[in-house]
């Protein structure tokens, strides 16, 4: 947890390092959107970053409290595994994500997700129907089924 703290706050100083992370998704972004098309990306690679505040003398992120609450804030948002990420978008839906007491299958909690009964088992949803087969589904397949 420490380490990705200490790369959040390298994150938050190093604004050049911020810029082209953040072309680097801009091409990711425009590359899924048009796949198989000849795309020029020099228009982002070449676009100016924003002008760069001037260096800042050396800083000690675990001196200043304002860095590290931003890089705490900012992991605590990072979901640690898959179910974490069912959860968060779950959360972000308004639909609640609780595990439920006592029940498990094969193995695995059973987890209450909006009206829909579900266990993970790695990368992988599997929601409860008809009260006895339990079907693999897609993220956004659950949020349709929890929602009803």
């Amino acid at each position: 947890m420490s380490h990705i703290i200490e790369f959040l706050v390298h994150l938050l100083i190093h604004f050049n390092i911020l810029d082209n992370l953040q072309k680097g998704l801009e091409i990711i972004g425009t590359a899924v959107q048009c796949p198989g098309q000849q795309i020029d990306f020099s228009f982002i690679l070449n676009r100016c970053s924003q002008p760069q505040p001037p260096p800042t003398p050396s800083v000690n992120p675990h001196t200043n409290p304002e860095l590290m609450a931003d890089a705490i804030r900012m992991t605590s948002q990072v979901p640690h595994g898959f179910r974490d990420l069912v959860q968060m978008k779950c959360e972000e839906l308004g639909l609640i994500f609780v595990p439920v007491p006592n029940r498990y299958y094969e193995g695995k909690q059973v987890y209450k997700c909006g009206s829909a009964l579900v266990y993970i088992s790695g990368n992988v949803i599997f929601v409860q129907r008809d009260g006895r087969s339990w079907n693999p589904v897609s993220i956004q397949q659950l949020i349709q089924t929890a929602s009803s």
